[in-house]
């Protein structure tokens, strides 16, 4: 992004460097998909590859990057995909082939936050376009069933006893209203409602007068044991996990606001 605004040809060669890992040496499983060292497949992922790839590929063209980033989506799909509540569990483990089955909030919201920036650049042609518009579909339904009554999700996102969660709020609000000005909904007046009041709950419980953010994860580790989430992973005041994104989820709630007045 700051190449594209500025053209300081001395970033190019840090970006080949990163899209030439991802692409080409970061560890992955068998069918592809990225994982990590001690064979484990994380929520958190999606987001520390995708976007990058699809900007990649905008930034160059070449179909390679856009590939591999809606490929990732479809592989963590099939290894993280919880259908009875159409959410993701934080991680898989590879070594005993079963997921964890804690939905973590975060983990969660980078998912459909960086799910939205792929689709944002996927061609129309795209052979995976209908399944990831499918996959979107589902998890922003799976999502808007457990917002919180203030607005807020939690941080374990089945568990309304657990804390209300910064982090992921501002990256639901994101990709919700991406969706709604972007048409990607068939019924968009839940997902608008959802967004303002997400919004309205971050203005409440997130931020005060002096700029501070409040309620957000700390940088986690992963388990099989939800109370991991719920009592170890307590917020920190202005974790930089949440500062960015509630920035972006005002600015994509702004444009939701304009778009929506100007008649769609």
């Amino acid at each position: 992004a700051l190449y594209q605004e500025t053209n300081f040809n001395k970033l190019l060669p840090i970006i080949e460097i990163i899209a030439d890992y991802i692409h080409n040496r970061q560890i992955r499983t068998e069918d592809g998909a990225f994982c990590r060292g001690d064979e484990t497949i994380w929520a958190d992922d999606l987001y520390m590859g995708t976007p990058f790839l699809a900007k990649y590929y905008q930034l160059t063209g070449n179909q390679d990057y856009i590939e591999d980033a809606a490929n990732q989506f479809l592989l963590f799909k099939k290894y993280l995909f919880i259908p009875e509540y159409s959410i993701m569990s934080h991680v898989f483990d590879i070594r005993h082939g079963t997921p964890t089955y804690v939905p973590w909030g975060r983990g969660n919201g980078w998912v459909l936050f960086s799910l939205s920036e792929v689709l944002e650049l996927l061609p129309q042609n795209h052979p995976s376009r209908a399944p990831l518009f499918e996959f979107y579909r589902e998890l922003c339904e799976g999502y808007l069933k457990l917002q919180g009554q203030n607005g807020l999700w939690h941080q374990v996102l089945t568990d309304p006893e657990s804390y209300a969660e910064t982090s992921c709020t501002a990256m639901f609000t994101y990709a919700f209203a991406k969706g709604v000005r972007h048409g990607w909904m068939s019924d968009v007046k839940p997902y608008i409602n959802a967004v303002s009041k997400a919004w309205e709950g971050l203005e409440t419980a997130s931020v005060d007068i002096h700029g501070n953010v409040y309620g957000v994860c700390r940088g986690s580790n992963f388990s099989y044991n939800p109370l991991y989430y719920k009592y170890d992973l307590l917020p920190i005041r202005n974790d930089t996990h949440g500062i960015g994104i509630i920035l972006l989820a005002g600015d994509e709630s702004v444009k939701m606001t304009e778009w929506l007045k100007n008649g769609r």
